[in-house]
């Protein structure tokens, strides 16, 4: 039977206009309706009247249409083809189809039928008409997959800058690359529990991405670069207990990264380096869970203006904070180390310009190098007692490795050998206004290896 639409009368759209203005109606595709000019009430749905329409209808009425309804690319666009182990690789558009054709669509739709991406298939740098998704395909859609799941090939959507959003279900691996420069995509990305792979570059640049970021446990890799300059991530950040190493650069410049915790018991063994660089608004790091931890790499968190606190208690494996680990983190006070029975190196200006770092326990660690501007320029260092004592295990002393830390005016050493001593390492201009304090038995050899300073250095 065929529905007459019914002529209203002005008051009755008044009426109806002011009850639509007070809900956000949803479309049976459960999206926001957005308002378009001069359309009249058109129910698609189960057909009911101007006045009860059903919560499956798509509507219009003088300005709302549904804002996010999907237009779905037809299979027939793609091209297929089966690879030596039978799967169904998409490996661009169909060159019998009329391309042309795809400005009616906005939404890439993967196809249960498909099982992976093939390498470079939608790379927008390769400017090939038939691997080139047109701006107007906004979506891309991975929610239908079989019971075998998606693979993403490298570089297989780089530098697809139209995408608002991407949806992920049963995907397994996302390739080096693969989101590249999608620098449009606006939603934070979800994975499900199939997902084992994000590879290196995998979504580099995606700088509009706003949200907290949910990695599953099943994720054993993220490759280096992998969310690098995603700036509008935020929020905290899960790591995953099956990640073992957190690698170059993955989550540098994601600046509004609040901060990182990690799912235990955690297998974690390293940062890399820059690891966590630039991520300005990151507060705060407990590393103490990392019972595998053993190295904190070349300026993994440098440049974390925000970062107050690190907390490496009891970890018995880590042996190096590496050159700029720490490097320009203005607002870091506390770094605690105690029961760190292996940490033995702190890199070149690991913790260089700490300016509110006020204390550093020596004495309780088994440090035995004290690298090159180490703690330079830490100008509150040893504000609260003027001195710091170093035990027997202090091997070097590295060149300004505490330049310009005013308030180290005495210095205690408990080892019978002297330290090997690097070109001002203690950035001290007047040695009259210091005292170094060793046992008494070893007074001769501390003169004797440092000459410069024999006027100041007395027996405890």
């Amino acid at each position: 039977m065929q529905h007459v639409k019914e002529k209203k009368t002005d008051a009755e759209l008044k009426i109806l206009k002011k009850h639509l203005s007070k809900r956000r109606w949803k479309t049976k595709l459960n999206r926001p309706a957005r308002r378009v000019r001069n359309k009249f009430l058109v129910c698609f749905g189960c057909g009911a009247s101007i006045g009860l329409l059903c919560s499956s209808a798509i509507f219009l009425i003088n300005g709302i249409t549904p804002k996010y309804q999907k237009k779905y690319i037809p299979y027939e666009f793609y091209h297929t083809y089966r690879d030596d182990y039978g799967r169904n690789i998409l490996d661009g558009f169909d060159p019998s189809a009329d391309l042309d054709l795809l400005v009616n669509y906005n939404t890439m739709f993967i196809y249960d039928t498909i099982d992976a991406i093939d390498n470079y298939s939608f790379d927008k740098s390769r400017n090939d008409p038939l691997h080139y998704i047109p701006d107007d395909i906004k979506y891309l859609d991975f929610s239908y997959a079989t019971i075998k799941g998606y693979i993403i090939g490298d570089g297989s959507f780089n530098e697809c800058n139209n995408f608002d959003e991407v949806t992920f279900a049963r995907v397994i691996s996302i390739g080096n690359s693969a989101f590249n420069n999608c620098s449009s995509i606006k939603k934070t990305v979800y994975f499900d529990n199939t997902l084992t792979n994000i590879g290196a570059y995998a979504f580099n640049n995606c700088f509009s991405m706003v949200g907290d970021l949910r990695l599953n446990n099943t994720i054993n890799n993220i490759g280096h670069h992998a969310f690098a300059n995603c700036k509008k991530i935020n929020g905290t950040l899960l790591i995953p207990s099956s990640i073992i190493e957190i690698n170059d650069s993955v989550f540098e410049n994601c600046f509004n990264i609040q901060q990182v915790s990690f799912q235990g018991p955690s297998n974690i063994e390293s940062f890399l380096a820059n690891s966590f660089s630039n991520c300005y608004s990151l507060q705060s790091v407990d590393f103490s869970s990392l019972t595998m931890l053993e190295t904190i790499g070349d300026s993994a968190f440098a440049n974390c203006s925000n970062l107050r606190s690190v907390n490496f208690n009891g970890l018995k494996k880590i042996t190096l904070l590496d050159r700029k680990s720490f490097y320009n983190c203005e607002k870091l006070s506390i770094v605690n180390l105690y029961n760190n029975d292996n940490l033995s190196t702190i890199g070149d200006s690991a913790f260089a310009n700490c300016n509110n770092l006020t204390s550093f326990d020596f004495l309780n660690t088994n440090i035995s190098y004290i690298k090159d501007s180490a703690f330079a320029n830490c100008s509150n260092l040893f504000r609260n007692n003027y001195s710091s004592f170093f035990n027997d295990m202090i091997v070097e002393f590295g060149s300004n490795s505490f330049e310009n830390v005013f308030f180290l005016i005495s210095l205690t050493f408990y080892g019978m050998i002297p330290p090997i001593r690097g070109a001002n390492c203690f950035g001290w201009n007047d040695i009259n206004s210091h005292v170094i304090k060793v046992n008494a038995n070893n007074v001769d050899a501390y003169i004797q290896a440092w000459p410069d300073y024999a006027s100041i250095i007395q027996a405890l």
